[in-house]
């Protein structure tokens, strides 16, 4: 048998996870303690992951490792292949009544608006909370994937508008800020100014839940032809953890909610400056909603959590 057909058909899919983790943590230190391995054999795991692939999975920089643009490109592959593999945990041996509750939405949801609900104790015990992404799906698709039961809440920027369908407003973001990493240049300032802005390079994100399109709907001195230019797009990606890896690794910065920032720089743990914008830089305020099926037959517990989601970020100010 050929060699290379012979490792992938033993290849060990343990290290999917292990591969995806270092990416998200930022370093193979950081993934040894969310997996409880050692960074020894986080090490030999990616060695053995990089046997495997003619192409670069990481560069070695001064803050860790930094995925290469095919390291991340396999990382959204994998990344896939994991919610596949969660999505059987719905699939009960014991009854038909499967206790399972899926959201709908970009890898923010999963990260930021998911650790509301599994931080509540009481719902986990009787629920598995899952995350299903659907980037890039039309409104049409959502509101079927709601009335299917593929989904029971989806969180984003527009909702499906069917009269099955029961929308709630749980979030508005409103204050922006720029965040780069602790060894960027930046880093040592408190403010971005407008020069900045244009120099550096930016990473953007990209999905249904913060589009790039709704990043350039904000006006920057509209009546100064001085500032009259045009941002340096570095980077695009639709995976948020992958975005701050970027950013956190490297000279470019990014323009998101002061919310976001806070929370992957205070509960995420990544290694970045926040910095404030000036006061002439007017951004769109975007509003997020929380959108189910009136017949789904969690309705009772799902407005139940979505009122505790419109607690945590109160959306009306």
């Amino acid at each position: 048998m050929n060699r290379t057909l012979d490792q992938h058909c033993n290849f060990d899919f343990n290290l999917i996870k292990i591969f995806n983790a270092v990416v998200e943590s930022g370093n193979a230190s950081r993934a040894s303690d969310r997996l409880s391995l050692t960074p020894a054999a986080i090490s030999q795991a990616l060695n053995r992951l990089q046997n495997t692939y003619s192409f670069k999975l990481f560069e070695r920089t001064q803050m860790g490792l930094t995925p290469t643009k095919k390291g991340l490109e396999l990382y959204k592959s994998y990344s896939h292949v994991l919610h596949i593999i969660n999505d059987t945990y719905s699939l009960s041996n014991d009854n038909n009544e499967s206790h399972v509750i899926t959201l709908l939405g970009s890898d923010i949801v999963e990260n930021y608006y998911l650790s509301c609900f599994i931080k509540s104790s009481e719902l986990t015990k009787k629920y598995t909370i899952n995350h299903y992404s659907v980037n890039k799906n039309s409104k049409v698709n959502l509101a079927s994937m709601l009335s299917s039961g593929t989904g029971d809440i989806l969180i984003n920027l527009s909702p499906p508008q069917r009269s099955d369908i029961e929308v709630h407003l749980i979030d508005v973001f409103r204050d922006y800020v720029c965040v780069c990493g602790v060894s960027s240049p930046l880093s040592t300032l408190d403010e971005l100014l407008p020069h900045h802005y244009y120099s550096f390079p930016h990473a953007v994100y990209q999905s249904d839940i913060f589009s790039q399109e709704l990043m350039e709907e904000f006006s920057l001195y509209k009546n100064n032809a001085e500032f009259k230019l045009v941002r340096k797009v570095g980077y695009r990606s639709d995976s948020m953890l992958g975005l701050m890896n970027i950013v956190e690794n490297t000279n470019m910065i990014c323009i998101i909610p002061i919310t976001l920032a806070s929370f992957f720089k205070e509960i995420m743990g990544y290694s970045i400056k926040i910095l404030t914008l000036p006061d002439d830089f007017i951004f769109k305020m975007l509003p997020v909603y929380a959108s189910l099926y009136k017949k789904n037959k969690y309705y009772d517990i799902l407005r139940e959590w979505i009122m505790r989601l419109q607690s945590i970020y109160s959306p009306i100010k």
